[in-house]
């Protein structure tokens, strides 16, 4: 009885808590703790900022329960007419995903890199390409092809080029699932000229 009891107690303490929370608006979200499933061996913690050009930028963040292993995560890109950004922290303590995690200042710095730019919503590909000038970190071009669900509820194509601070995106960036649910095509790559 005493092993059975025993092997029950290392059964629950390997069990991973993890804060979960999702906000759409906001920065900040109710930290409610949950016990992870079997085979979620990871906290994640993430926020995203995207920018409409004329627009407020929208801030999100989410929080919860991952498998792994994955890596910590900076993305930021530049396409035409929008600018976001994404940062992601993976920890395996219980609750270490706790509390609020913000972005530094944008460096919007020229940096000499030139990238095909367009932005398509509702289909794939793009209508009109034209060149935009890179600034910071981003000194690498982008493709992206896939679907986008900013509200939660309405998952829309988008289909994106322009300037990004990875150099390679293989293999493929991890962005919040519920934000980005499919990714069709996702290539990172040096500049054409």
């Amino acid at each position: 009885m005493r092993v059975i009891l025993f092997l029950a107690f290392i059964g629950a303490a390997n069990c991973l808590q993890c804060k979960v929370c999702e906000n759409r608006n906001g920065m900040e979200c109710p930290d409610l703790s949950k016990t992870c499933e079997e085979g979620e061996e990871f906290c994640e913690f993430s926020i995203v900022e995207v920018h409409y050009e004329g627009q407020q930028p929208i801030h999100m963040v989410f929080k919860g329960c991952v498998k792994g292993p994955f890596v910590d995560l900076y993305y930021t890109e530049t396409v035409k007419g929008l600018t976001d950004r994404s940062k992601t922290v993976y920890c395996k303590e219980n609750n270490c995903n706790s509390g609020v995690m913000t972005f530094g200042p944008r460096n919007s710095t020229l940096n000499g890199v030139t990238c095909h730019a367009c932005l398509t919503l509702g289909t794939s590909g793009c209508d009109e390409v034209t060149r935009i000038e890179c600034t910071g970190e981003e000194e690498h071009c982008s493709y992206f092809i896939g679907d986008e669900d900013l509200t939660g509820d309405n998952p829309v194509k988008l289909t994106a080029s322009g300037c990004v601070n990875m150099a390679s995106c293989d293999p493929s960036i991890r962005f919040p699932g519920r934000l980005i649910p499919t990714i069709q095509h996702f290539d990172c790559f040096s500049p054409l000229w």
